[in-house]
């Protein structure tokens, strides 16, 4: 797949050569095995979930999708490979070892870019709704994999016939398999969260919605607010 795309207009043995070359000077940079290198740099720059937009009712909207392995790996090459040809100089062999090497270590334009692509996605996260789609199979339609946004909430779980009662801060589900896995930024069950403490914390929050001054603020306020109410109505669930 490196190959196939190193190269916008060329011969492969071209291509070889670029990596050959790259790789040999990873080696020299690292010291260590440059393949590893090469693996921890596309696995860290491969994303999870990517944004593509559709068109609903009149509006475009960059609606959050889920994307598979393959996928992932290809979207990562390519964004390495731009990165590399950004780089100053023209030798093009050093340019994708230095992006490489960076890439592993976290860092790079192509870091960067799976960052910014999750960033879009958290933020657009209110239009995962409109992503459902369905696959034909032999005539009849099945629902395919789907992810939707998870808002801020209680999730209650049955196990072993209890009720298992958690308070989200928000985050993805994903549905398929009949199955649901969810993807949270924060959660806490009932029974860890401490009554006095999480009234004092809505408490708190009531009083810096009051004086909270502009959008900014208030917004910010909002949102500190509904995660403490969310955390005193899960101690206050049923279970």
């Amino acid at each position: 797949m490196l190959v196939n795309r190193i190269l916008k207009h060329g011969k492969k043995s071209l291509a070889y050569q670029i990596i050959y070359r790259a790789v040999k000077k990873i080696q020299q940079k690292t010291e260590t095995n440059p393949l590893s290198v090469l693996r921890q740099a596309i696995h860290g720059v491969t994303p999870g979930i990517a944004v593509k937009a559709r068109r609903v009712g009149g509006s475009t909207h960059q609606v959050p999708i889920e994307i598979g392995s393959t996928q992932g790996k290809a979207l990562a090459i390519r964004w390495l490979l731009a990165a590399s040809r950004k780089r100053p100089g023209r030798n093009m062999a050093f340019k994708l070892s230095s992006e490489l090497v960076d890439a592993a270590k976290g860092s790079g334009d192509a870091i960067r870019k799976r960052e910014e692509t999750h960033r879009m996605a958290e933020a657009n996260r209110a239009f995962a709704h409109f992503q459902k789609e369905f696959v034909h199979f032999s005539g009849s339609q099945r629902s395919a994999p789907i992810a939707t946004a998870v808002d801020i909430g209680i999730l209650r779980i049955r196990l072993n016939d209890q009720w298992l009662t958690m308070a989200l801060m928000g985050g993805f589900a994903r549905i398929g398999n009949n199955e649901i896995t969810v993807l949270v930024n924060d959660a806490e069950k009932s029974s860890d969260i401490d009554p006095q403490e999480a009234q004092q914390t809505l408490e708190i929050a009531e009083a810096a919605l009051r004086k909270a001054e502009g959008k900014r603020q208030t917004i910010e306020a909002n949102l500190a607010l509904r995660r403490a109410r969310t955390r005193v109505e899960a101690i206050n669930a049923i279970s």
